[in-house]
């Protein structure tokens, strides 16, 4: 629908809201395209211009976040297309925030003047080759994590053997169990994060940082 600027909500009847799709949005200054949007359930590719929302929760856009877009052409594009303005007033994280102007920035603006934003920093958990295996945002100030032990990693981190040596993912104890935080260092440091700072660390993120996958060698 594009540059039907009389139409409303109330004049417009859609008989199968989950049968829709696709969306095309445009100039339609007048109509509800949040409450419209929130009918269609299946949509999976949208191109909206023109947005003028407040929202106390993120909900909406984290679904749109997911779905794929259209360009001005009509083709099909990885990213759905929003532009306009969204005044957020409920908690903003910063991560979630990095993502939505990746998206869409800068067709879309996103106020926070009036949302609580929380500070967070991003961390990289990198294999000792430099390949990326995790990252994730952390508040700031509070404790680093150790994704393989917190069952955050779908596999276990992993060095090829050479002709002297093969390899085992971090320090295991005398039962052969991994010990938390033994398979990373910060990449500052030369040591785990285990042997730096003992069991449960409380190691605070300040800053973005990067961790190093650690490995004990097997004869």
């Amino acid at each position: 629908m594009r540059n039907l600027d009389l139409l409303t909500l109330s004049n417009f009847h859609l008989a199968d809201p989950t049968a829709v799709t696709q969306l095309r949005l445009e100039g339609s200054i007048l109509f509800d395209k949040k409450t419209f949007i929130e009918t269609l359930t299946n949509l999976n590719i949208i191109r909206l211009n023109d947005i003028d929302w407040t929202l106390n929760t993120n909900t909406l856009l984290d679904r749109l976040l997911n779905i794929m877009g259209m360009d001005e052409l009509g083709y099909t594009v990885a990213q759905s297309y929003l532009a306009g303005t969204v005044s957020l007033t409920g908690t903003v994280y910063e991560g979630k925030y990095n993502e939505y102007i990746a998206a869409w920035s800068p067709d879309l603006t996103i106020d926070l003047s009036q949302a609580s934003f929380v500070s967070q920093h991003l961390v990289t958990y990198k294999n000792y080759d430099g390949t990326k295996l995790y990252e994730c945002y952390i508040n700031h100030g509070s404790p680093i994590i150790d994704p393989y032990s917190n069952n955050l990693l779908d596999f276990i981190p992993s060095r090829a053997a050479n002709v002297q040596y093969s390899y085992v993912f971090g320090t295991l104890d005398n039962t052969n169990t991994y010990i938390p935080y033994s398979g990373w260092r910060i990449s500052t440091d030369a040591s785990s994060i285990y042997d730096t700072y003992g069991e449960n660390p409380n190691v605070p993120v300040n800053g973005a940082i990067e961790v190093i996958a650690m490995y004990s060698t097997v004869t």
